[in-house]
């Protein structure tokens, strides 16, 4: 119905379409039911697809995320970018020659950041790392393209990719070091919220 609208008025050639989903939905998969509990990929990979005037299609293999957004609709509409919105601005890898961003939140344009109550995941084009930052347990490791799924933790196998994706998390941290144990307790205070409402388990 909208595209029949948008097409009548003859905006369709002149309209930026987003979709985009705020999370995924664990049904069982490690051990967890629903949503909003971890940073494994059945909850928190989701689809982002832009389309119109200036964007060529296909599929992009470079690590984006929902943060993106925002300053990539504002590049998009020739305006400027908020000086305090996190993310990046995608125009150029969205266009013909898809050049990707200069870099990501960690200095590596394939380091992509995901926060959920006290988890924390890195990763980049091939390995994943998670760590829960309430446990004192080793970070856990996966090939993301070879084990899509996140079921053979390489953590004791891949040492060194550990360490070094351990040093991206450390930096991201480091920027944030004041405000980690006030995140932590807003995220809890937040699920406790939506429990409350009916809407986590």
């Amino acid at each position: 119905v909208l595209l029949e609208k948008l097409e009548a008025r003859g905006r369709v050639e002149r309209t930026i379409f987003i979709v985009a989903s705020d999370h995924g939905e664990a049904f069982g998969e490690h051990e967890t039911i629903k949503h909003c509990y971890t940073v494994y990929d059945t909850e928190i990979r989701v689809p982002l697809v832009f389309a119109g005037p200036g964007i060529s299609a296909g599929r992009r293999a470079h690590g984006v995320g929902n943060l993106d957004i925002v300053p990539t609709t504002l590049e998009l509409l020739g305006l400027p970018s908020l000086p305090s919105h996190e993310g990046r601005r995608l125009g150029a890898l969205l266009g013909p020659d898809r050049v990707a961003p200069l870099e990501g939140e960690l200095g590596d344009q394939r380091a992509v950041l995901s926060y959920q109550g006290a988890w924390r995941s890195v990763r980049d084009g091939q390995f994943k790392l998670l760590r829960n930052l309430k446990q004192d347990g080793p970070p856990r490791l996966f090939d993301v393209q070879a084990d899509p799924e996140e079921l053979r933790d390489l953590a004791l196998e891949q040492r060194r990719e550990v360490a070094r994706l351990r040093r991206w998390l450390r930096a991201a941290a480091g920027k944030d070091s004041e405000n980690t144990e006030q995140r932590l307790r807003q995220a809890e205070e937040a699920e406790d919220q939506l429990r409350s409402l009916g809407y986590l388990g």
